[in-house]
């Protein structure tokens, strides 16, 4: 697997021998920083992290802070991520069997470089289960994100949908989008809707399928109309 793995200066030595051992077992690993112990900020490489599995640079992401818990705080502020602080190798392996845990956080200054390679271990071995309740419940964690959590697209601004399983918009005013999706239409005015219900203007009740994502692929506002894009995982 390609795994980005990334620390703060709490978290650098831990990292650099995260990183050797994740190359010994056969994996490649992009390492996002830090590069020394100079004070940096935890925020800005838990970005990093989350950046580089969200554009598909990566499959899986490691990220050590002091106590784990800020890195972990701020890589679940991007969509699509689902990082777990773990200290025991049950939780290593089961958040990813259940959970689908992408992003496994450490805390540098909590536990030794030891149980730390054995949880790198468990949480590289395991695999998502992808059975019925599982796959349910992490929906209803991706609705509740889509709720929740948004993100504002300029005017002119191009969003790759292509990234996205399902998307759903909430619209505030009007829109208009160009190519490949004619005509313009109106939505209710600070109704929510989903892109599946009024694709191409028409009352078209698709169900995220591979067809919406492909026809959804690369939309670009027109005007700088009040939108609104959650991208639902």
């Amino acid at each position: 697997m390609r795994i980005v793995i990334g620390a703060d200066h709490a978290g650098f030595s831990l990292k650099e021998e995260l990183a050797a051992q994740v190359r010994q077992l056969g994996h490649s690993v992009l390492d996002v920083g830090t590069h020394s112990s100079a004070p940096v900020d935890y925020s800005d490489y838990a970005e990093a992290v989350a950046e580089a599995l969200v554009k598909g640079k990566a499959d899986r992401g490691v990220l050590v802070c002091g106590s784990g818990v800020g890195a972990s705080v701020a890589a679940n502020k991007v969509s699509g991520i689902r990082a777990g602080l773990c200290h025991d190798t049950y939780s290593a392996h089961q958040a990813v069997e259940h959970d689908d845990m992408n992003v496994l956080v450490l805390g540098g200054r909590v536990i030794g470089p030891e149980l730390a390679r054995e949880l790198v271990i468990a949480y590289l071995r395991a695999q998502f289960t992808g059975e019925e309740r599982h796959r349910r419940r992490l929906q209803k964690v991706a609705a509740i994100e889509g709720r929740y959590l948004s993100s504002p697209l300029n005017e002119g601004e191009t969003f790759d949908r292509s990234l996205f399983p399902a998307i759903t918009m909430l619209f505030c005013s009007t829109w208009t989008v160009s190519s490949p999706t004619p005509p313009a239409f109106t939505p209710p005015a600070g109704k929510p809707c989903s892109i599946s219900s009024y694709i191409n203007g028409r009352r078209k009740p698709v169900s995220h399928s591979k067809s919406l994502i492909i026809a959804t692929t690369s939309f670009t506002w027109t005007e700088n109309h009040a939108i609104k894009a959650f991208a639902t995982f």
